[in-house]
């Protein structure tokens, strides 16, 4: 797979207005011909995300579902400190299931109990030392 995508960033025609995008959890595993100059150059570190950004997921978030207008963005956003985006998408799907296994007629909503709960039910899984080892890595780049 390494050698096909070095094939085809250095091939015989030349690349023009081309970006190509890469994610990975394990930067330390990155084969080094695929960071050379002209390749992928460029290393950047996206942390969890902080206050402003779990706000903003939380807003969309509430936005695809029927909620309890009591439900403070802010309030909502410091409770699922720690986790990832993946994990706090996660969480709200947790818990419109429990909004629904609550409901009674006529529909349901997504209360901030139900987010509680699908919190409370999830581990964080960005570990402190998960965070060291990153920011190791970073300044070392």
């Amino acid at each position: 797979m390494v050698s096909q995508l070095l094939t085809e960033l250095d091939g015989i025609t030349s690349l023009r207005a081309v970006v190509v995008v890469a994610a990975t959890n394990r930067p330390d595993l990155i084969d080094a011909a695929l960071l050379r100059p002209g390749r992928m150059d460029r290393m950047l570190y996206i942390g969890p995300p902080d206050a402003p950004a779990r706000e903003a997921i939380v807003r969309m978030q509430l936005a695809r579902v029927p909620h309890d207008a009591s439900i403070d963005v802010s309030i909502a956003g410091a409770a699922l400190a720690g986790y990832s985006g993946a994990e706090i998408v996660g969480i709200f799907r947790d818990a419109a299931v429990r909004a629904v296994h609550d409901a009674t007629l006529p529909a349901p909503r997504l209360e901030a109990r139900h987010l509680l709960a699908a919190a409370a039910a999830m581990p964080r899984q960005i570990t402190p030392a998960m965070l060291d080892f990153y920011a190791r890595f970073h300044r070392a780049t």
